[in-house]
């Protein structure tokens, strides 16, 4: 109770409370200035199959029924869409795109794991998910066409060096791009830190100096109570049957006369 007491006081103190505030202030505000700003941009792709399906007819004479390709979902299309997000993540291919391991600029190529909307249907969809999150918003746009540029080229170069008929090709579809947004958060959070670790180290520095300060007054005090004192005394009834035994023990000295 003490301790939150002289805090208290400590904060309506004019010569503490304003100035660790206005101090920590400050600091936060050139914690918020300091730390630099992120873009982030966010694509969704999902993989359709063709119309006309997966096979060709054998006789061309009968050729087969067209279908919606978004009624078609498979297994197929989950595994072509882990095909892509491996290739995405090979290391070679992240140096090509310029995002090696020093690069300052990060890209996350996976099946949505990493987006909270798609979280849901994740496991039911073909999706190829795109996350860039770079300093520069020039480059997180760049940077966004480039990767979804080279996914199509990868689904196509791989159907192609299977042999695939080109009537039965895969095909990916842009679901929704999102940004390069500017993402604040992490400026705000440094910021509140520094607000509170300036003021928390405030007033703790002033509250243990004055506790220390209290310490001396007291100690001050104390020395001068313990100063050289003169007391008399008193005797006590012991030392009075001393002194009697004392008178009574000299023997009466008769006085010498003077011879006439």
């Amino acid at each position: 109770m003490n301790f939150w007491r002289t805090v208290f006081r400590l904060l309506r103190c004019r010569f503490v409370g304003p100035p660790v505030v206005l101090l920590s202030l400050t600091l936060a505000l050139a914690a918020f200035l300091l730390v630099p700003v992120r873009y982030t941009s966010a694509t969704s792709l999902v993989l359709t199959v063709s119309p006309a399906g997966g096979m060709l007819p054998v006789d061309r004479a009968k050729p087969a029924q067209l279908s919606n390709p978004l009624l078609q979902p498979n297994e197929g299309l989950r595994i072509v869409a882990g095909i892509l997000i491996l290739r995405m993540n090979n290391e070679d291919e992240r140096k090509r795109l310029g995002v090696g391991r020093d690069s300052p600029t990060e890209l996350i190529v996976d099946d949505g794991r990493s987006n909270p909307d798609l979280l849901g249907i994740t496991s039911t969809g073909p999706f190829v998910c795109i996350g860039i999150d770079s300093p520069s918003a020039a480059e997180a746009r760049k940077l966004q066409v480039a990767v979804e540029k080279r996914i199509r080229e990868q689904l196509t170069d791989y159907q192609k060096a299977l042999g695939a008929p080109p009537s039965t090709f895969v095909a990916i579809s842009r679901v929704s791009s999102i940004g390069p947004d500017a993402e604040s958060g992490a400026r705000w959070k440094a910021a509140a830190a520094v607000l509170a670790a300036g003021i928390g180290l405030g007033l703790a520095g002033a509250y243990g100096l004055s506790v220390r300060r209290a310490a001396r007054r007291a100690a001050g005090a104390g020395d001068a109570d313990d100063g050289p004192r003169t007391a008399a005394v008193p005797e006590g009834p012991d030392d009075e049957d001393d002194d009697r035994r004392e008178g009574a023990e000299e023997p009466d000295v008769p006085s010498a006369e003077p011879a006439r």
